[in-house]
């Protein structure tokens, strides 16, 4: 399938692709379960969703990007080139639609971008009263991101070279135009940072003639 995917995910599904999956439906075509497993040479990753007639969810997926041999993977972008190493990722999703509790775990041996690279990388995110019934609803989550390595790749910013740690907790609203920071704590090479209040993203303009 490499040869049919965008340039961005053409890394991930080198090889041979092998989809397995079942889903459940009732008569009226409401599906009730579904599983599977899907496989490339890069990629492997199983899913898992229970959804009764009571309208809770149960969920559950899995993801590995590996390329072997502590060998790198490029992800190519319109103005970079990401390199990734060995990443496990883990999604998990329980509760009511309109009440949803929800984690992510990602775990990666090495990322490296332009600007800098990551080594011993581990991101935790997690929400609870998730309401996937209202279009806008705000995500509150808290965030950890930790890196047992940072080394930047710009000039000047050498000093920020070692371990790496952020903890926050923040609600985005997506009918907002950024995010409320509750709480931030940045780390970098012992150096701590924090920072609470809002986020705002600049609209952006076009310029006419």
């Amino acid at each position: 399938m490499s040869a049919l995917a965008p340039p961005v995910a053409a890394a991930l599904v080198m090889g041979r692709t092998v989809l397995d999956a079942e889903v459940t439906l009732t008569r009226d075509f409401a599906p009730r379960r579904a599983q599977g497993t899907l496989a490339t040479g890069t990629l492997s990753s199983s899913f898992r969703a229970d959804l009764p007639e009571d309208g809770r969810i149960d969920a559950d997926a899995k993801v590995r990007l590996s390329a072997g041999d502590g060998a790198m993977i490029g992800v190519e972008l319109p103005d970079r080139l990401i390199t990734i190493g060995e990443t496990n990722l883990a999604l998990t999703a329980n509760g009511p639609r309109d009440a949803l509790g929800w984690s992510l775990a990602l775990d990666s041996a090495r990322l490296q971008t332009t600007e800098a690279q990551l080594e011993g990388i581990g991101l935790r995110l997690a929400g609870e009263d998730l309401d996937t019934t209202a279009a806008n609803a705000p995500l509150a989550l808290t965030a950890k991101l930790t890196a047992r390595h940072l080394q930047p790749l710009i000039d000047g910013a050498e000093m920020l070279a070692g371990p790496l740690t952020l903890d926050a907790r923040a609600t985005v609203d997506p009918a907002a135009p950024g995010a409320e920071i509750d709480a931030l704590t940045l780390t970098l090479n012992g150096i701590e940072t924090t920072f609470d209040g809002a986020v705002t993203r600049r609209p952006s303009t076009a310029a006419t003639r």
